[in-house]
């Protein structure tokens, strides 16, 4: 969700930029090093905005991964233990 949050962000940023800095003409006019600096920038932008969110939930995925595999290595007995049932039986041949 947050990464289409923000890619609407950066299109709607996109078409401001295009509407600005070139309205519909007839002309082919050069463009301004500012105005191609303008938009490289809006993609620098939303490029380290959207590696932070990835980070972000890949260190949240790793902890909630690691908190959950815990909680099952305390609910499931160990099998080096054994349960009670087990360690009061004498060994038998069969």
């Amino acid at each position: 969700m947050k990464l289409s949050q923000e890619l609407i962000k950066f299109q709607c940023k996109w078409n401001e930029l295009m509407a600005k800095h070139f309205p519909i003409s007839p002309e082919n006019k050069k463009v301004d090093q500012t105005v191609i600096l303008e938009f490289l920038g809006l993609c620098k932008d939303f490029l380290i905005e959207i590696q932070t969110i990835i980070e972000f939930d890949t260190k949240e995925w790793i902890r909630n991964f690691k908190n959950n595999l815990e909680e099952l290595e305390r609910s499931v007995p160990s099998k080096t233990n054994g349960n009670d049932d087990q360690k009061n039986k004498p060994i038998t041949n069969t």
